[in-house]
């Protein structure tokens, strides 16, 4: 996972599916609480880590 536009993309489909925010507003604060995000909302080890996940397993990125 290269390009941190694509992984925050990814990350905020996962957030949204498993119904962990309601609306793109909510993404920032909440990725950050995770560790997703750092303070200047730059992508973590960890965000990118869970960014690759979510791309491989398509089920990740659909509601449940």
């Amino acid at each position: 996972m290269d390009d941190g536009v694509n992984a925050k993309e990814l990350l905020w489909k996962h957030l949204l599916a498993a119904k962990e925010i309601e609306h793109c507003e909510d993404f920032n604060r909440i990725a950050r609480e995770k560790f997703y995000l750092d303070e200047y909302d730059q992508i973590t080890e960890r965000g990118t880590l869970l960014a690759t996940i979510v791309q491989s397993d398509f089920t990740l990125q659909s509601p449940q």
